[in-house]
């Protein structure tokens, strides 16, 4: 069993947001959830090879798959795991109230539950839904012991043990950390051309380490992953630009030990190029604007 840093997957490639340039792509009305039959082949082919130290079901937003409450107790069942690791489920959280089962959940399995937050009062609507899981939460830390804080950091999800009577929900800031991953959107979308491989990945939106299981394969980020999602959408009239980073190789679980270990320690590469050299910052929209927004108003035009 090899330890590795890092791997999340989704659970739904489905969201009920429009965040912009959303680095998972799941803000292109992506319809599919991953049923609880895939979850366990994809995990069958990895859990006697590899034990990841951070292990986060996600999507998409993953609580639009109904079976997530049988979800994360599979998870914990299947996957073995470091004394000192890290397991959790990163939502918007606008759907939790749907689920009255998931504080037993949380606690039995020492899953946290980080919620990021993606508008702020500017964002009347968001605001006002996000409020109201605010509520909840403070709510299930009366009645089921667990704590609710903010947590902005690698370092500090690091210093969070959930314990077999209590666990965390943690609420992280993705209003003033927002990255531009892409230019455009669907069709009109793009890669970054800055030419300098080496910047994207010291500088990279997906923060280096965000290792992807995905039809059974693990790839280096969410962005090399999902780029099938798009293809897989928008066939031939997806910008070409995309094509030489459609041809990324993914881990397949046929490999050696040595295969596994080579392929954690990598760093840049060509497919680090499809990404911005020096990310900007930038306010998004609404992120509860519905999907033809974009489609309406994207101005960017690429020739293919």
């Amino acid at each position: 069993m090899i330890e590795i840093p890092h791997l999340e997957w989704h659970i739904s490639h489905s969201c009920n947001l429009s965040c912009e340039s959303c680095i998972h792509f799941t803000n292109h009305n992506h319809s599919e959830v991953v049923s609880i039959e895939k979850l366990k082949e994809w995990y069958s082919l990895w859990n006697k090879k590899v034990s990841p130290k951070r292990m986060i079901l996600l999507g998409g937003e993953p609580f639009l798959n109904k079976n997530i409450i049988d979800i994360v107790y599979l998870t914990k069942e299947m996957w073995t795991q470091p004394k000192e690791s890290n397991y959790w489920i990163t939502t918007n959280g606008l759907l939790l109230e749907n689920y009255p089962d998931l504080p037993k959940a949380l606690r039995d399995t020492k899953c946290m539950l980080q919620i990021s937050i993606h508008g702020d009062e500017s964002k009347k609507e968001y605001y006002k839904r996000i409020k109201k899981v605010f509520s909840l939460i403070e709510d299930w830390e009366k009645k089921y012991n667990i704590k609710f804080v903010e947590c902005n950091t690698d370092e500090e999800f690091q210093k969070l043990q959930p314990t077999e009577d209590e666990t965390y929900v943690i609420y992280r800031d993705m209003v003033s950390d927002w990255t531009r991953a892409y230019d455009g959107f669907g069709i009109n979308s793009a890669p970054f051309e800055d030419n300098n491989i080496k910047q994207s990945w010291d500088n990279c939106v997906a923060g280096q380490k965000c290792f992807q299981l995905y039809e059974g394969k693990i790839y280096k980020c969410c962005m090399t992953a999902y780029l099938n999602l798009q293809k897989n959408k928008y066939g031939n009239v997806l910008s070409k630009k995309w094509d030489p980073y459609l041809k990324y190789k993914p881990l397949e679980s046929n490999c050696s030990d040595e295969d596994i270990i080579n392929f954690f320690k990598k760093e840049e590469e060509p497919v680090c190029g499809m990404c911005p050299s020096n990310p900007q910052m930038f306010s998004k929209k609404d992120p509860t604007l519905p999907v033809s927004f974009y489609e309406k108003n994207n101005k960017l035009k690429y020739s293919y």
